[in-house]
């Protein structure tokens, strides 16, 4: 272990790292956020030599070494990539190129397991080192040019000796599992998703604010059709209010039952949608008014609004769900309300500035029919055709014309009757719904929804080939597969003899493939639409992805170039995993994030 801390030592560090075509990398920070701590320790090397560079003693001296390192010619492997990037972007304004993440590796070997992938548990692991990280901590809060112990700095360079053999050990495995492009993408991913916190996203406080009277305004209408159902059921106070409070389980309980004339035994949202009554439909739109009350307002602004610049910067976890969708905390992107009126709170800070938005159009079913390769599904998606209503014509026998207007417009009547049974039904069954599933949101009886679902089948024999396959892989091999991107699932902590888990196992294992490779999609599609900001210097930014939809931040002089290659690269990353189908993609342009 060296300690730099002089120009010479710059030099001498020079000498022996570039001759490396990948060595590891970390930092010693003042804290964890990017935006507001500083870099106190920048550890760059291999097992033969760790150089520990003293951020503080060494100044402006330590530029040699950053901009040797984000070169081409170099790849770094960090364990936690995403949050080493952030700082060094933060602190130095330098981009990290080629990036290998460990804890990602892990993490994409390891989907389906809870074990932790912290770098302790991976260097044991793997190379059996146990890691001494009591020294961790003592970085937080240290002062700008404070004298290191020894054992800090030991620690320092043990956290880059041992990065190199544990991802050879890592990517060994991804690789002997199919699954070394995938790797690479989720390795370059970490790059975007870095970006996205570090950009944030502007919020509009007098819009944001506004929608929390709205949503007072909302329960309370919402309360007085609550109270004309409940006021034969409930006693009433001196003023004439319902005694009762909307928001207790223990008081509705009962009261529902009475009023639905069933046993209810929750009043959680799941027990509730299987009744099909309208006090339900009125108890679920005053909670959802509740909701928005109590999580979005001033307190949202509160918490989540930076000091730094204004701006909302979530915590995304890029392999948030097993499938391989991202999660995002602090707050959850993924949870603001999908009405128009929420997104379009969120508008480009600076008035010479736009949004892009841009989703993919209908992704999964995209999937499925290039998956399956179903004659009847390609025919319709390569034909321009309505896929749900085109389903519908074939199930229930009526000619596809019928579904729409003089106008080419969808029939009401046609949609409700017929389209939205066949849209259930095909979402269903990639998401390994029952026939009693199926009866409850359709509102039939399990025989017909048998029924239904065996016409399905018949009508559509490549899905039901591909799902029976999957789940008899599955079954036999204990983990779940995408097969378009090589991402997999581990099954192994289900209990195989027990019938419940093992139709739980089977409904992750018929969703994968779509929901996972969708997320390769959007990921792919992120890392090409970075790469062309990038190179060509583009005024724009990536600042948010949820599922199947990606969101620029771009000058206004520039929104229509930029729009059409986020149009390009979308289409170019679905057609990588299906080129079998074509894809659809329109982004919108505005001041404003419109969905």
């Amino acid at each position: 272990m060296r300690h730099i801390t002089t120009d010479k030592g710059v030099e001498n560090a020079l000498t022996y790292l570039r001759r490396k075509s990948i060595l590891g990398l970390d930092t010693e920070t003042t804290g964890l956020d990017p935006l507001d701590n500083k870099i106190l320790l920048l550890q760059i090397g291999d097992q033969g030599e760790q150089f520990v560079f003293d951020i503080y003693k060494l100044g402006a001296e330590v530029y040699p070494v950053l901009d040797w390192l984000v070169t081409d010619d170099i790849t770094i492997v960090m364990h936690n990539a995403k949050f080493d990037y952030s700082m060094i972007k933060t602190n130095f304004d330098r981009t990290l190129q080629k990036v290998i993440c460990t804890m990602i590796g892990e993490q994409l070997l390891n989907q389906g397991r809870k074990q932790s992938a912290s770098f302790e548990a991976v260097c044991l692991k793997y190379i059996g080192v146990p890691l001494d990280k009591t020294q961790q901590s003592t970085f937080i809060d240290m002062k700008w040019g404070q004298t290191f112990t020894t054992r800090q700095l030991q620690y320092a360079a043990d956290d880059i000796k041992y990065l190199i053999p544990v991802y050879k050990k890592i990517q060994s495995l991804l690789d002997s599992r199919g699954m070394k492009e995938l790797s690479a993408l989720e390795y370059n991913t970490t790059r975007v998703t870095a970006d996205m916190e570090i950009n944030g996203i502007f919020l509009d406080r007098k819009k944001w604010l506004a929608l929390k009277d709205k949503a007072i305004a909302g329960a309370d209408t919402a309360q007085a059709k609550l109270d004309k159902f409940f006021d034969s059921y409930c006693q009433k106070d001196l003023f004439g209010n319902l005694d009762i409070n909307y928001n207790s389980p223990t008081q509705l309980l009962p009261i529902l039952s009475d009023i639905t004339k069933t046993k209810l035994k929750s009043t959680a949202e799941p027990a509730l949608k299987r009744l099909n009554h309208p006090v339900i439909k009125v108890l679920l739109e005053y909670r959802g008014h509740q909701k928005n009350i109590t999580t979005y307002g001033q307190e949202f602004l509160n918490q989540y609004v930076s000091k730094i610049d204004g701006r909302i910067h979530s915590s995304f976890k890029q392999l948030g769900a097993d499938s391989g969708r991202y999660a995002s905390r602090e707050p959850n992107m993924t949870n603001i309300p999908k009405a128009q009126e929420y997104r379009a709170a969120f508008i480009a800070q600076d008035p010479e500035y736009r949004i892009i938005s841009a989703d993919f159009s209908g992704q999964e079913l995209r999937l499925l029919a290039h998956l399956t390769q179903e004659p009847k599904f390609l025919y319709a998606l390569q034909n321009n055709m309505d896929l749900h209503s085109y389903s519908a014509s074939l199930i229930f026998g009526i000619p596809y014309e019928k579904f729409f207007d003089e106008n080419g417009k969808g029939i009401k009547e046609m949609k409700d009757k017929y389209r939205n049974p066949a849209k259930s039904l095909t979402f269903g069954l990639i998401y390994g719904i029952g026939p009693m599933k199926l009866s409850l949101n359709l509102g039939i009886t399990i025989k017909k929804a048998r029924n239904l679902m065996n016409t399905y089948f018949s009508t559509f024999p490549a899905i039901k080939k591909t799902l029976e396959d999957l789940t008899e892989d599955a079954e036999k091999n204990r983990y779940a597969l995408s097969p378009l991107d090589g991402r997999r699932r581990d099954l192994t902590t289900f209990d195989w003899d027990d019938s419940r888990q093992v139709a739980h196992a089977f409904n992750i294992t018929k969703n994968l493939p779509f929901q996972g490779c969708g997320a390769s999609t959007t990921k792919l599609a992120m890392c090409k639409l970075k790469n062309l900001i990038d190179k060509e210097k583009y005024d724009a930014k990536i600042i948010n992805a949820i599922h199947d939809e990606i969101l620029v931040e771009v000058h206004k002089d520039e929104a229509e170039d930029v729009a059409k290659y986020v149009q390009k690269a979308m289409i170019e990353a679905f057609n990588h995993y299906a080129p079998s189908v074509p894809m659809e993609v329109e982004p919108a342009i505005g001041r404003e994030w419109i969905h």
